[in-house]
């Protein structure tokens, strides 16, 4: 499934959560669902975490449901960043990100 994600508010202890927008409302996301980018549109590779799903933030009347999303890196602890491309195009590139690993 699809969607886009943004900021979720401008201030409060939430200031720092993404949404999820635009997920059909038949389809369900379970909560600690990863999201990922998708590589559609050109700008970022397949395959790149973006968060987790912590809950349903929304619903638009039956016909679209909006997450909560977790990111996976805080942007405030972020100094620098580096996008790992795959040799084929189109290729999914989740492999480079450990399911395991730390957080500094």
């Amino acid at each position: 499934m699809f969607g886009i994600v943004q900021p979720h508010g401008s201030a409060g202890p939430e200031v720092w959560l993404l949404e999820l927008h635009g997920v059909p409302y038949r389809q369900q996301v379970p909560t600690g669902t990863t999201i990922y980018t998708s590589g559609l549109g050109g700008v970022f590779p397949r395959g790149i975490p973006i968060g987790t799903v912590i809950g349903v933030a929304g619903e638009a009347a039956g016909w679209e449901r909006t997450y909560l999303v977790r990111p996976a890196v805080h942007p405030g602890a972020v100094s620098h960043v580096m996008i790992l491309t795959a040799v084929r195009p189109g290729a999914d590139i989740r492999g480079a990100f450990a399911a395991d690993s730390q957080a500094p």
